[in-house]
């Protein structure tokens, strides 16, 4: 038989005039093809690595049924969630680790639904949140003096490739440090700052584009007579 309709489906079998064992059979009718997807927004969307995606798909006209997905990108198969939101749609969610085009089958009780795979395209983003720096220590007495050089060390060995930018001003004076990158391969670098004025200057630091974690940074120098007249003393400890 061929059922027309979506719900719970009756079918009473007779022998003679009489129902078979087990007769009436019921059997659950749903429509795959009534569910619903937006997909030529999801796919003209801007997507970055790490960034969540996130898109809804109604199956409030599909009957009963599960929703299930399946993701691939670049590399192969990757990790998708659907969620269940209890009116008849479901989210589907997922982070894309990788960049390239990515697709997302969608299944209606094992059927894929119309207008699926939803396909997109994943940017590299900038990286920047996988960028580390490792501030420099102050000097004598936990000071930092102006016109000695102090060194930022930058590992961005595990960010996609982009341009590390190196910008500092003091707050007070609007003095500019000297700011020296030195790049030594392999994703490393190092930023020699040098202050020319006693003052706190903070040190932005970004990586194609976007700032950095801890970004910006700050350090106060003051001048080499005041940290001079810095003294500690103690019965065993004096500077």
């Amino acid at each position: 038989f061929t059922p027309f309709e979506v719900g719970v489906l009756d079918v009473s079998v007779l022998y003679a005039g009489a129902p078979i064992p087990k007769s009436p059979f019921s059997f659950t009718i749903n429509d795959p093809s009534k569910c619903h997807v937006n997909a030529i927004a999801i796919e003209k969307g801007s997507y970055s690595i790490k960034q969540p995606v996130d898109f809804r798909v109604s199956a409030q006209f599909a009957g009963e049924g599960d929703l299930t997905a399946k993701l691939h990108g670049p590399k192969g198969e990757g990790d998708v969630e659907v969620r269940n939101q209890g009116d008849s749609t479901y989210l589907v969610h997922f982070v894309p680790k990788e960049a390239g085009p990515h697709a997302i089958e969608l299944f209606f009780d094992g059927d894929q639904i119309p207008d699926a795979p939803v396909r997109l395209f994943v940017n590299a983003g900038s990286g920047a949140d996988d960028v580390i720096v490792t501030q420099p220590a102050p000097g004598r007495l936990g000071l930092f003096v102006v016109g000695t050089e102090y060194e930022y060390k930058i590992n961005a060995a595990g960010a996609p490739d982009g341009d590390l930018a190196v910008t500092g001003n003091g707050i007070r004076t609007g003095s500019k440090p000297k700011l020296d990158i030195v790049n030594h391969g392999d994703g490393q670098y190092s930023v020699n700052v040098t202050t020319q004025a006693p003052d706190e200057y903070s040190i932005s630091i970004s990586w194609g584009g976007d700032s950095v974690p801890g970004s910006p940074f700050h350090i106060s120098t003051v001048d080499a007579s005041d940290a001079n007249k810095v003294k500690v003393d103690g019965p065993h400890y004096q500077v």
